[in-house]
């Protein structure tokens, strides 16, 4: 095995990739496996909530925050802003790869 055959297979190994057919698959007519749609649907609603959950976390923080170290209402805001803007950037990010 080669050096840059080696190098590809670590960074392939690192990497979390969908399996994707070929064009020689596809024309013989393989198929992906796919989900039931009541599996889908629940796995697609899992990750709804989970998503929903966790991006909302932090918010009870940020009042704690403001008491607590004194920081004005425009600090509280900039940080709201500042998150919803990486939330966004994270998220053009992700679609743009896909």
């Amino acid at each position: 095995m080669s050096i840059t055959e080696a190098q590809s297979e670590s960074r392939s190994k690192s990497v979390l990739t969908m399996p994707v057919l070929s064009a020689a698959d596809r024309r013989a007519g393989q198929t992906m496996p796919r989900l039931s749609r009541r599996v889908a649907f629940w796995a697609v609603a899992f990750a709804f909530l989970a998503v929903s959950a966790f991006s909302t976390t932090p918010s009870p923080l940020y009042g704690i925050y403001e008491h607590r170290e004194h920081l004005s209402s425009l600090t509280i805001t900039v940080v709201y802003a500042v998150y919803a803007a990486g939330i966004v950037i994270s998220l053009l990010v992700v679609w743009a790869r896909v």
